[in-house]
């Protein structure tokens, strides 16, 4: 059995942890469901998981994850919410002016549904 050298694991584990956030990042910019709920629009699910991964402090998530990258999350969230600000044309760090409009859309339903999570009853209990 061949043995793994420690650096080979380690850029393993770095790539491991890279593709999380950024599988992340991709879902967050998927295109929203056209279905509404009521009068509102719905999140689709892997916009909500994503955004709840890269934005809700509340669960583990992306500040885990950049801490083995030495990076500081604040930062980091500011830094992607001006990036995905823009609205020109044209692809920045990999993101089209679609990937871009999606995610601000989906980050702005976010911010509106995120609290309703923990204003819900936990599931499992009930006042009974």
């Amino acid at each position: 059995m061949v043995m793994l050298d420690k650096a080979h694991q380690t850029r393993a584990c770095y790539r491991l942890l890279s593709a999380v956030v950024i599988t992340a990042l991709r879902d967050a910019c998927s295109t929203p469901p056209r279905e509404r709920v009521g009068a509102r629009r719905r999140l689709g699910t892997d916009a909500f998981t994503a955004m709840r991964f890269l934005f809700d402090e509340r669960v583990s998530g992306l500040n885990e994850y950049l801490m083995w990258f030495d990076i500081d999350t604040g930062q980091y969230r500011m830094r992607l919410r001006a990036m995905m600000a823009d609205d020109g044309p044209f692809t920045r760090n990999g993101f089209d002016s679609l990937d871009r409009r999606n995610f601000r859309f989906n980050y702005r339903l976010w911010e509106q549904t995120k609290d309703a999570l923990y204003d819900e009853e936990p599931e499992g209990e009930s006042s009974d």
